[in-house]
């Protein structure tokens, strides 16, 4: 190594840096900033030092406590922030999944039906709006004739009843089973 690289007493420049750096940070760690002054050395090395240099050149150095505080981890409340943020994410898509059942259930032409009232209005040979497709051939039986949506019904005494379906629904219906009234 040649004598540039070396302060006097042969200590080299970096660990002279890193040692003065150290000294400046340990016994001014309560401070908010202090000064170092970077002079030239006698034989052109750079020297720091806490009281300004004699010499021409002397560079005033101001250094800021650097202090951050606080952890690397997430604020304090964020995880209640963020669980209260989903929690009214989630009633939102709640309340839009309701609303679309709610629209869906009001468009739909099949109404609900417990079983027990299929049941009854299948024993009784009745067929009502609503009901759907497959309880409504249950209670009159197979049709005479189905043009498209119609399913058509012709009894032997000569009256015809008709229902129409929709989505799988009853729709509209015109007669009743058997022609009676």
């Amino acid at each position: 190594m040649d004598d540039g690289h070396l302060i006097q007493g042969g200590l080299p420049v970096y660990r002279f840096l890193a040692s003065a750096a150290l000294l400046v940070v340990a016994t001014q760690a309560m401070a908010q900033s202090t000064t170092v002054y970077r002079c030239p050395g006698p034989n052109g090395e750079t020297v720091f030092s806490q009281t300004p240099c004699a010499a021409t050149g002397a560079e005033e150095l101001l250094i800021h406590r650097n202090e951050i505080g606080g952890t690397l981890g997430p604020s304090p409340g964020y995880y209640e922030e963020r669980a209260a943020q989903e929690r009214r994410q989630a009633l939102q898509r709640l309340d839009r999944l309701e609303q679309d059942l709610a629209e869906a259930r009001a468009n739909a032409p099949c109404k609900e039906f417990s079983s027990g009232d299929l049941r009854t209005l299948r024993i009784r040979r009745q067929v009502v709006p609503g009901m759907p497709r497959e309880d409504a051939v249950k209670s009159w039986g197979a049709p005479t004739r189905i043009n498209g949506t119609q399913y058509a019904y012709h009894w032997s005494s000569g009256i015809s009843a008709y229902f129409y379906i929709e989505n799988g629904c009853v729709r509209t219906v015109q007669g009743y089973y058997g022609g009676r009234t």
